[in-house]
Protein backbone atom coordinates (compact mmCIF):
# COMPACT_ATOMS: atom_id res chain seq x y z
CA UNK A 1 0.00 0.00 0.00
CA UNK A 2 1.12 3.48 -0.68
CA UNK A 3 0.65 6.54 1.46
CA UNK A 4 -2.38 8.69 0.93
CA UNK A 5 -1.83 11.26 -1.74
CA UNK A 6 -2.28 14.90 -0.85
CA UNK A 7 -2.74 17.71 -3.30
CA UNK A 8 0.57 19.45 -3.85
CA UNK A 9 1.62 22.94 -4.89
CA UNK A 10 5.31 23.54 -5.64
CA UNK A 11 6.14 20.27 -3.92
CA UNK A 12 4.41 21.13 -0.63
CA UNK A 13 1.24 19.65 0.79
CA UNK A 14 -1.85 21.76 0.31
CA UNK A 15 -4.50 21.43 2.98
CA UNK A 16 -8.06 22.13 2.02
CA UNK A 17 -9.17 25.15 4.01
CA UNK A 18 -10.96 28.34 3.20
CA UNK A 19 -9.10 31.56 2.48
CA UNK A 20 -10.91 33.38 5.29
CA UNK A 21 -10.12 30.74 7.91
CA UNK A 22 -6.45 30.79 6.99
CA UNK A 23 -5.91 34.55 6.79
CA UNK A 24 -8.51 35.89 9.25
CA UNK A 25 -6.01 36.64 12.08
CA UNK A 26 -3.79 38.61 9.70
CA UNK A 27 -6.72 40.49 8.19
CA UNK A 28 -8.07 41.43 11.62
CA UNK A 29 -4.74 42.49 13.09
CA UNK A 30 -3.73 44.41 9.97
CA UNK A 31 -7.00 46.30 9.76
CA UNK A 32 -6.93 47.03 13.50
CA UNK A 33 -3.43 48.50 13.26
CA UNK A 34 -4.25 50.43 10.08
CA UNK A 35 -7.41 52.06 11.42
CA UNK A 36 -5.86 52.57 14.86
CA UNK A 37 -2.92 54.48 13.41
CA UNK A 38 -5.29 56.44 11.14
CA UNK A 39 -7.50 57.45 14.07
CA UNK A 40 -4.51 58.48 16.20
CA UNK A 41 -3.12 60.50 13.28
CA UNK A 42 -6.47 62.25 12.81
CA UNK A 43 -6.77 62.98 16.51
CA UNK A 44 -3.27 64.46 16.66
CA UNK A 45 -3.63 66.58 13.52
CA UNK A 46 -6.95 68.00 14.73
CA UNK A 47 -5.60 68.79 18.20
CA UNK A 48 -7.18 71.93 19.66
CA UNK A 49 -3.89 73.35 20.89
CA UNK A 50 -2.07 75.12 18.11
CA UNK A 51 1.64 74.40 18.11
CA UNK A 52 2.42 77.66 16.31
CA UNK A 53 0.85 79.70 19.12
CA UNK A 54 3.14 77.93 21.58
CA UNK A 55 6.18 78.61 19.40
CA UNK A 56 5.31 82.32 19.11
CA UNK A 57 4.83 82.58 22.88
CA UNK A 58 8.20 80.93 23.51
CA UNK A 59 9.94 83.30 21.08
CA UNK A 60 8.27 86.35 22.65
CA UNK A 61 9.32 85.21 26.13
CA UNK A 62 12.88 84.64 24.93
CA UNK A 63 12.91 88.11 23.35
CA UNK A 64 11.77 89.70 26.63
CA UNK A 65 14.46 87.78 28.51
CA UNK A 66 17.08 88.91 26.02
CA UNK A 67 16.00 92.55 26.45
CA UNK A 68 16.39 92.18 30.22
CA UNK A 69 19.83 90.61 29.77
CA UNK A 70 20.91 93.45 27.48
CA UNK A 71 19.70 96.07 29.98
CA UNK A 72 21.55 94.31 32.80
CA UNK A 73 24.72 94.15 30.71
CA UNK A 74 24.47 97.85 29.87
CA UNK A 75 23.93 98.68 33.55
CA UNK A 76 26.98 96.65 34.61
CA UNK A 77 29.09 98.31 31.91
CA UNK A 78 27.98 101.73 33.15
CA UNK A 79 28.96 100.77 36.71
CA UNK A 80 32.39 99.59 35.56
CA UNK A 81 32.97 102.74 33.52
CA UNK A 82 31.95 104.89 36.52
CA UNK A 83 34.61 103.18 38.66
CA UNK A 84 37.31 103.95 36.10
Amino acid sequence: MSAASYPRLFGMKVYKTSFLKLYLPFILSGSTVYFGVASIHTALTNAPDDKWVNIVNIVEAATKNQVLKNEATDYLKSLESAKN
